[in-house]
């Protein structure tokens, strides 16, 4: 028994002391990602995916199953073997071993697979931007605790220079050296201070609660975080949002959700369509049985009547739709619709992203700033510093020789006393601003590259636009550049023809062309167009093969 609390003793100190750990920032991520119930519903959304794809996998194989059943006529029935009608009772049981396949179903199965394939892929991009999206806002928050920690430190500080004060100036008032008003001054300075810490710590508390809500902490558990030290230069950033926009690689979560998102929904439009065609399957199979009359007669044994009533098919079955109440075209036409819909949020999404990008590179550029004017700010209360600590020295030696009053050397001491402790509070203050401004400045950065790493190329749509030459800074360095609106038009031929509209203006005939540079907005056109040829870029999928359009 004394063994057993000696163990719950150990237990639950040990509780306490991680309890009472300080976290750092890794540690809050990690531990935010892994209590996050959303991680967790995306994760078992993830399984249904790879589910949903094996099922699919599996339409692509025979179905097999197996049968039997037990059967007693009594009366007038039909004899197996002779087909002829007897009145007796017989007992008799069958079995059947058969398999189908679908052969052609308009291409509906491959789509599903495709789709299925698509989702999953997607969940885990969806799992990936949720890990970081939680990851961002965790590091803004503890970064937010630790600022707002270093300014109630100031404000401590602060409080206690200026009760310091508040002490002298009453025993001054009380020698004479000061009068009611100065003294009332101190006090009025002393109480702002007061109401300075009190807020910054309420401040504090704020960013806890916060903290603790991004990370799923418990709310009546204490949480202490670590410092964050890590020395900071912040520096501008030398790529322009476009620049930073067109060197990315297609990897970031958020993109390539987006991508999947559409990709899945083109598949369900082509599983719609595919319902439209004839299905082809095929089915084979054995059978065998068993019977014998009830009442009389001799029969052949089990085993003898399986093996000589065995006997096997093989076939095939076709069905056309004709008309089943417009379901199936109804159902594809919505698929067209929701498409429609999908390339909007796609195209959306893609130009948020590009604001985002820069948001970020506007932000970067602006802490860098105020961080270097911190720094020349901070120079200049050293500069101040050192001239007070010049006066008191002065002051002193003219009143070591007896060239000044004693009031004029207490009161050169309580300025330089004063400039001593406000240049501290200045430059301390300073510190912790730059240090968190380069903070930030760091995650912009680190956000910024993740973007320049991640992102994919934007490819937004303008129909049927004049080809615009020259063009100043659209497609990066200002250059003279041919440029056709981005279209529908790059689904059917990949960029390598285009629809050109006749100098009549009656018909457009295909013309060969190649694509260099692209951006949100437009294409570059290296070869096969001229500044202001007209160009058609809807979509083509209704063209088939046609090599000329007539225009009415």
């Amino acid at each position: 028994m004394k063994y057993n609390w000696m163990i719950l003793a150990v237990f639950f100190s040990q509780m306490v002391v991680a309890q009472e750990k300080a976290l750092s920032l890794d540690e809050c991520i990690q531990y935010a990602i892994v209590h996050n119930p959303q991680r967790t519903r995306q994760e078992a959304q993830n399984a249904i995916y790879k589910l949903d794809r094996l099922e699919v996998i599996g339409g692509f194989l025979p179905s097999v199953g197996a049968g039997t059943n037990v059967r007693v006529s009594f009366g007038r029935h039909t004899d197996e073997e002779t087909n002829a009608y007897v009145s007796d009772n017989t007992f008799s049981n069958a079995y059947e071993i058969y398999a189908s396949m679908t052969l052609l179903d308009g291409l509906s199965q491959v789509y599903r697979a495709k789709m299925a394939k698509i989702n999953r892929l997607k969940g885990n991009e969806d799992l990936q931007a949720l890990k970081d999206k939680i990851a961002f806002e965790v590091m803004e928050t503890f970064f937010n605790v630790l600022y707002y920690k270093g300014t109630v430190g100031l404000a401590q500080q602060q409080l206690e220079e200026s009760v310091g004060n508040l002490k002298k100036f009453q025993r001054m008032e009380e020698l004479g050296i000061k009068s009611i008003p100065d003294l009332t001054e101190i006090q009025a300075k002393e109480a702002e201070d007061r109401f300075l810490l009190t807020k910054q710590t309420n401040l504090y508390n704020l960013e806890i609660i916060k903290l603790k809500e991004k990370m799923n902490w418990a709310v009546e558990d204490d949480l202490r975080i670590t410092d964050y030290d890590k020395t900071v230069l912040a520096s501008k950033e030398s790529e322009s949002a476009f620049d930073v926009f067109q060197q990315a690689l297609s990897t970031l979560p958020k993109v390539l959700s987006a991508d999947k998102s559409l990709s899945a929904t083109e598949m369900q439009y082509k599983i719609a369509r595919g319902r439209l065609f004839p299905t082809l399957s095929a089915s084979a199979g054995i059978s065998t049985g068993f019977s014998r009359l009830i009442d009389r007669g001799t029969y052949l044994s089990f085993s003898e009547q399986l093996k000589a009533r065995e006997g096997s098919y093989v076939g095939l079955s076709l069905s056309i739709p004709l008309f089943d109440g417009f379901s199936r075209s109804s159902e594809m036409k919505r698929s067209k619709q929701r498409l429609v819909i999908a390339k909007s949020e796609h195209e959306a999404t893609l130009r948020q992203v590009y604001r985002e990008i820069e948001q970020a590179v506007v932000d970067v550029n602006g802490l860098s700033d105020e961080y270097a004017h911190a720094q020349k700010r901070t120079t200049a209360m050293v500069s101040a510093h050192r001239m007070n600590q010049r006066k008191y020295e002065q002051y002193t030696n003219l009143y070591n020789e007896k060239l000044i009053s004693r009031e004029e050397y207490l009161q050169a001491k309580e300025d330089y006393e004063f400039a001593v402790k406000g240049s501290e509070l200045v430059i301390e203050r300073q510190r912790q601003d730059s240090i968190f401004r380069g903070i930030q400045v760091e995650q912009m950065e680190e956000s910024l590259n993740n973007i320049r790493r991640n992102l994919i190329l934007v490819r937004l749509r303008v129909d049927n636009l004049d080809v615009k030459s020259p063009v100043d800074g659209q497609l990066g360095q200002p250059v003279e550049a041919v440029l056709i609106p981005r279209g529908a038009f790059y689904q059917s031929t990949g960029g390598q023809w285009i629809f050109a509209v006749t100098p009549d203006g009656k018909k457009a005939v295909r013309r060969n062309i190649r694509i260099g540079r692209q951006n949100p907005l437009h294409y570059e056109v290296l070869e096969g167009l001229e500044p202001g040829d007209k160009v058609i870029t809807s979509s083509y999928d209704n063209y088939g093969d046609a090599e000329e359009l007539i225009l009415k």
